[in-house]
């Protein structure tokens, strides 16, 4: 197996650029598309409140059980979902689609008879830049922002604060010892967010070194545990300049994002998005 040369994501010039262009060349080749049409019916009652923002943070809070029975002493330990919480800031904008909605971990943990809940904002780069701001920061998105989509200059500083909104899914990287391994919060794009399972605060950002790895294109929100074994699966669609095509390459994954090897690759013909 070839192994890659573990290390932090760095600020070095040439992945920033890289960056930059990708970035730039998809906000700008990417239709946005038009307004949805929202009416509420008999059928689709409940779900603008059920969706609506919810970006508070709290922990630990006491549950009480609805039904007439009791919670199984076996159930232990805690179970965490990664989804859609904030969809505006201070401002009128809004983002269209629920798929750009910034991430918020959900935390339910069962000890004995007693359960809380926990619940955290995914506090990104990109995220903290609009919450502090109270207005919502140019970057990256899939559909358009409402009610006035990104203007030219908009989308160029878009394109710089990139997209780093991993709201998709939680992984553990490692076995199921929450004392070894890592907690991860994931997306397609190149990126992770390592995460702290107890305060659910973003530790810091991984991502491949595009000067010992090369420059990743794309990835998946759903690893793969590796049958039997502790370590993790996911690929890479990483840039081939000399067939100027990408490579679909494999990588397993220790208990860390440094922990890493590539288990495979062929060429794609064509960009997977």
């Amino acid at each position: 197996h070839k192994k890659s040369t573990p290390g932090r994501s760095k600020k070095a010039p040439m992945e920033s650029i890289s960056i930059l262009l990708w970035c730039l060349l998809a906000s700008l080749s990417t239709s946005h598309p038009t307004h949805w049409n929202r009416v509420e019916t008999e059928n689709n009652k409940g779900w603008a409140s059920y969706l609506a923002d919810e970006p508070s943070e709290y922990h630990d809070l006491p549950l009480s059980w609805a039904l007439n029975t009791s919670i199984p002493a076996w159930l232990q330990g805690s179970y965490v979902k990664n989804g859609p919480g904030q969809r505006k800031f201070g401002d009128d904008r809004h983002y269209s689609s629920y798929l750009d909605s910034w991430g918020k971990l959900h935390k339910f943990t069962f000890n004995g008879e007693q359960v809380t809940f926990s619940g955290r904002m995914i506090e990104t780069a990109n995220y903290n830049k609009s919450a502090s701001k109270g207005e919502m920061v140019p970057t990256i998105t899939l559909a358009q922002v409402q009610p006035n989509d990104w203007n030219v200059f908009e989308m160029m500083e878009g394109a710089v604060n990139g997209f780093d909104n991993t709201n998709v899914m939680l992984w553990k990287l490692g076995p199921a010892d929450k004392n070894t391994g890592t907690y991860i919060s994931t997306t397609d794009f190149p990126y992770v967010h390592e995460m702290d399972p107890d305060t659910l605060a973003v530790k810091q950002k991984w991502g491949l070194n595009a000067l010992t790895d090369g420059i990743s294109l794309g990835s998946c929100s759903h690893w793969r545990r590796e049958v039997g074994k502790d370590s993790s699966l996911n690929y890479h669609m990483m840039y081939n300049p000399s067939k100027l095509h990408p490579d679909f390459v494999i990588y397993r994954f220790g208990n860390s994002f440094e922990e890493r090897e590539v288990v495979g690759k062929f060429p794609m013909q064509h960009m997977s998005l």
